[in-house]
């Protein structure tokens, strides 16, 4: 019995260090989306505390100020326990710390089964991909603005010549263009 304990005690510390280590949001729900842990990183992304976190919902914890943005992980915690499988949200969610700063997160939720086999919960990660957005975002402006007056460059009025040119003979119209 003790060797058995001690054993678990290993692996429990080895549990715990690996998710304090992990650089994603890690939360785990039971069937019903109610958190039961929380990493650090979690606390630190939802602004809640684990301790205060524990025993509410999900939506309340990682909040939007959007409804659609809060059922994003609700709907996946619902979709791992029916498929029984890990599922992907297909795009990000767009949420929101106390103070009304947004952030995004790709979201990933994997069942988890009782020792009887029926499912006891979900494990919830969470990805920041705010930065990825902010980068993304800065790229495409660059690409199509003056880096000194920031104006709309060449490329833009190329691509927006096209779209323009489309619509005109999607529509049958007549399009003009000024070049001083």
């Amino acid at each position: 019995i003790e060797h058995a304990a001690g054993n678990l005690k290993r692996e429990r510390e080895l549990a715990r260090a690996t998710l304090h280590a992990i650089g994603d949001a890690v939360v785990t729900t039971d069937v019903d989306g109610i958190v039961t842990y929380m990493n650090p990183v979690a606390e630190r992304l939802s602004e809640h505390s684990r301790r205060n976190a524990i025993g509410r919902h999900i939506g309340n914890v990682f909040w939007s100020a959007q409804q659609v943005e809060r059922d994003k992980a609700a709907q996946l915690i619902a979709q791992a326990v029916a498929e029984n499988r890990p599922v992907r949200s297909p795009s990000y969610a767009l949420l929101n710390k106390r103070l009304g700063d947004s952030y995004a997160v790709r979201i990933t939720a994997s069942p988890i089964d009782a020792t009887d086999g029926t499912r006891q919960g979900v494990v919830l990660a969470l990805h920041d991909v705010t930065e990825n957005l902010s980068l993304s975002a800065q790229v495409a402006h660059q690409a199509t603005h003056d880096s000194l007056t920031a104006l709309p460059n060449r490329e833009l009025l190329r691509d927006r010549t096209g779209d323009a040119l489309a619509a005109a003979r999607r529509d049958r119209a007549i399009l003009a263009a000024l070049f001083l």
